[in-house]
């Protein structure tokens, strides 16, 4: 496992989940994830803001949409490497479509219970009015990127056997 081939599936896996979520928006109208509230959130962490009531009172912050999508992707980076640390350490095997959909899975604790709350939105939006339509949303869009993580990794390490 190289730096190139987590970035690889990262970017594939994250990519693949934000078209997904495009698709739904177009099929059902629904809000897309706000980026900006997320990089409001990290560019207020600096300045001692780490909760809040809720991230939409909080003051707009220059470039706040940019730092949200970049902080997005070195996220679903993070987590392909994750991935790929767990499946070829200590599990010794290669990914798999089951491997990748139970880490999606396992991966909806750090918006559910880290970031929801600290926008100001509740564990799992509970505080949200549409909390049952978002927290589908994330199961969903995880799901989505799970499957991606396996699929990114087959098509990664053929890209680099070739190599």
């Amino acid at each position: 496992m190289s730096a190139i081939e987590i970035v690889i599936v990262g970017v594939f896996a994250t990519t693949v989940m934000d078209l997904y979520q495009q698709l739904i928006r177009m099929i059902s109208k629904l809000a897309r994830p706000n980026w900006a509230l997320v990089g409001r959130w990290l560019a207020l962490m600096p300045r001692g803001r780490f909760l809040h009531d809720t991230i939409a009172d909080a003051p707009a912050v220059n470039g706040e949409d940019g730092i949200g999508w970049l902080f997005h992707y070195f996220v679903g980076i993070v987590f392909a490497g994750v991935y790929l640390m767990i499946v070829h350490g200590p599990m010794a095997s290669e990914p798999s479509l089951v491997s990748g959909l139970v880490f999606g899975l396992v991966a909806l604790v750090f918006p559910w219970l880290v970031m929801q709350p600290a926008l100001g939105f509740g564990v799992c939006a509970l505080k949200m009015p549409n909390g049952g339509t978002v927290r589908t949303q994330n199961l969903t869009s995880h799901l989505v990127f799970g499957a991606a993580l396996y699929f990114g990794a087959v098509v990664a390490q053929g890209l680099l056997k070739t190599q």
